[in-house]
């Protein structure tokens, strides 16, 4: 019995009183807080996504190939190797 009248006055996640105030007592509003949330989550996704790509060191060239190095010092060596990479004949076959 006292753990359920702990429950009664104690919020799930945020203080009870905070938790009232934020979540929606309409269908409407609970439906609107997921999108919202869903919204969210999947905005920072793409957003970390972006980031995480900007600061990739990469190496491109026009025949459709790019090239990721492990560390951004790498990508200097890439620029002086990946063209006799490419030369290679078990890429050209493989690229073709």
């Amino acid at each position: 019995m006292a753990y359920r009248a702990y429950m009664g006055k104690t919020g799930m996640f945020l203080p009870r009183g905070l938790e009232r105030f934020l979540i929606p007592t309409s269908n409407f509003g609970k439906v609107l807080l997921a999108i919202g949330f869903g919204a969210m989550v999947i905005g920072a996704a793409f957003l970390l996504r972006a980031y995480t790509i900007s600061q990739l060191t990469t190496w491109t060239k026009a025949q459709n190939v790019t090239g990721i190095a492990i560390l951004p010092e790498d990508g200097v060596m890439m620029d002086h190797r990946m063209t006799d990479i490419l030369a290679l004949k078990e890429v050209k076959d493989r690229l073709s």
